[in-house]
This record gives C-alpha cells, sequence and structure tokens, in this order.
C-alpha cells in the first residue's frame, strides 16, 4: 500500500487486519512512519547498489575474488546481532513516536460497523461507509468527523467540546444526541433523520435547528433544504433492523424497502401510492414484507434479476 494502490481485494484483506485490534493498527502507523522519514527529512532513499560500490573501492575489495564462508558459530552471532539492530529500531520507534490511541479512520465493508470513541460517543457505520477523524490540531476544542455513506451517532454531552460531522456540503454540529445521517450521491441527497436532542445543520442557505422526530434533506445538485416533521422511525431503520409502518402511504412504505434492504421495489399501479398500510417487522427479509403486501393489497409480486421486485395490480379502499 505504500508503494502504491492495491487491488480492491488486497485492500480489504488490509483494512481487515487493522480493524481486528489496536495492536495491529499501531504497527501499521509505526510503519508508515518509518516510510515516511526520507520525505520529512528531504532525503533521496538510499542506493544499497551505489553504497556497494563505493564500499568495494574504499577498501580495495575484489568482487572476483572466491567468497569465504564463515564458520556456523560466527554466522549465528552475526544473526543476532541482525535480531537485535531490528529490536533497537523497534525501541526506538516505540520511544519517539507514541502510537494514537485509536485509528483516525474506520471503514464498514460487508457488515455495519460499532466505533467507540474515546470522548465515550458510539458510532455505528452501515455498510460501504467510511469515516475519519479531521479534528486535527484542534483536538482540544472541538470533535470532528468527515463520513461518506451512512451512520448513525450516539453522541456523547461535552458542551467545552462540540461535535462536528462534514458530509458532502452539510455540517451538522451537536452537542450529545442520537441522529442517523446518510449521503445517497445517486440521488445527490443528504438527509439528517434526529431522534433525540438538538442537531444544528450547516448549510449553504444558512443554519437549521432539528429537534427529536425532525428530518432535513439536502439537495446537493439544486442547493435546496426541505426539513419535515414526517415518520422517521424508518430513517435508520437498517441501525435497529425493524420496520415500523402506521397508517403509512404505500408509496413511504416502498421507499423505505428500498432503502433497508437496498434492493428496487417498484409500484407500478400509481394509483395505490396513497393507500395506508400499518404493520411493524423485526429482522424480516425482503421476501417476507412483500408477502405481507402483496396479500393487504392483492398484488403481484414479480421478482427481478436484482433480488428487488416488480408490483402490480392490486387494490385498496383508501
Amino acid at each position: 500500500e505504500l508503494r502504491g494502490p492495491l487491488t480492491e481485494e488486497a485492500s480489504k484483506v488490509l483494512t481487515g487486519w487493522r480493524n481486528q485490534s489496536k495492536e495491529n493498527e499501531r504497527t501499521y502507523q509505526d510503519l508508515k512512519k518509518i516510510w515516511d522519514l526520507p520525505k520529512q527529512q528531504e532525503m533521496p532513499p538510499p542506493s544499497a547498489a551505489a553504497s556497494y560500490e563505493s564500499w568495494k573501492s574504499k577498501y580495495h575489495i575484489d568482487a572476483a575474488a572466491p567468497v569465504r564462508r564463515l564458520p556456523t558459530g560466527k554466522r549465528l552471532n552475526i544473526w543476532l546481532s541482525r535480531v537485535a539492530a531490528v529490536l533497537f529500531l523497534g525501541f526506538v520507534l516505540w520511544y519517539f513516536y507514541p502510537s494514537p490511541e485509536q485509528p483516525t479512520f474506520w471503514t464498514a465493508e460487508g457488515d455495519n460497523l460499532t466505533v467507540n470513541l474515546a470522548d465515550g460517543s458510539v458510532v455505528t457505520l452501515r455498510e460501504n461507509t467510511l469515516m475519519r477523524d479531521i479534528a486535527g490540531d484542534k483536538k482540544k476544542q472541538e470533535r470532528r468527523v468527515v463520513i461518506s455513506g451512512e451512520a448513525f451517532f450516539k453522541v456523547a454531552p461535552d458542551k467545552s467540546k462540540p461535535f462536528f460531522i462534514e458530509i458532502e456540503d452539510v455540517t451538522v454540529e451537536v452537542v450529545g444526541t442520537e441522529f442517523n445521517v446518510s449521503s445517497a450521491p445517486s440521488e445527490s441527497m443528504v438527509e439528517v433523520a434526529v431522534l433525540s436532542g438538538i442537531v444544528r445543520i450547516h448549510v449553504i442557505d444558512g443554519a437549521h435547528n432539528l429537534s427529536a422526530g425532525d428530518r432535513l434533506r439536502w439537495d446537493t445538485r439544486q442547493k435546496s433544504v426541505h426539513v419535515s416533521e414526517e415518520e422517521t422511525t424508518n430513517a435508520w431503520s437498517w441501525y435497529t433492523d425493524q420496520l415500523q409502518f402506521k397508517s403509512t402511504p404505500l408509496l413511504h412504505v416502498i421507499e423505505a424497502l428500498n432503502r433497508h434492504f437496498d434492493k428496487h421495489v417498484s409500484l407500478e399501479n400509481t394509483d395505490l401510492a396513497h393507500c395506508r398500510f400499518t404493520s411493524n417487522f423485526h429482522s424480516a427479509t425482503l421476501e417476507e414484507v412483500i408477502e405481507v403486501l402483496a396479500e393487504t393489497f392483492g398484488l403481484n409480486a414479480i421478482p427481478n434479476k436484482d433480488g428487488g421486485y416488480r408490483l402490480t395490480g392490486g387494490q385498496c379502499d383508501g
């Protein structure tokens, strides 16, 4: 990785190893510091070939002369001295380069990842999400991260150190609260939904305060904002693994399913868009939810190749 880009498979293996323990991450950071030392000192990397030629010239070494093999005991002593040198280098690195308390970035690949931050905050990253600590020199004054994807935050209260989350061109400012943040590049949309507490959202047109039950959607393309108090429970259904519908329009039900299962479900009969649906699902599969919808509204559920469904026909009273 230090010498050049890895393959996707190799990158996943490396990331998995780093996330296994703090010790692994510390080892990675130490090696990176060693690698960056020549750059910091503006020194070119040493040339083994040039050094060898210089050494031969200085001591009048004849490269064509036969090589005499050292006795086993002396070879062992040389090997042990090399081991000692490596151990000494490790000690120097440990002494001069204190290991960070935690990694500066986290990735959730293939599954959700729960991150316990040093300040007591807990962040759950949805799969295929990246989060990076960018507080830098301002660590004593603020907490600041940038994310790409979706995450549920439980921010530990600390009025002296506000917590900032940057996602696309939106900045979320909090002191202590629980909320969900997501970005959908394909839809050019950033969404913040609040479970508890107060959240302050900074966008180009100004700041917006959200409280429990509020949802803000920022259109990154049109640069427009929409704040609503509509049902937000399913905004973090991926986190709770629960879907809750209470007299919810069928069109919104379909939207929630697409988001929760990350599959494409389409409702072809637009006359059913405002039909109301009430039900709760816990750890249910998409197939199980579709079966309930099909029975409730008389729909025909046609599977798609990507694992989603086309819903045709159907009727309702409302």
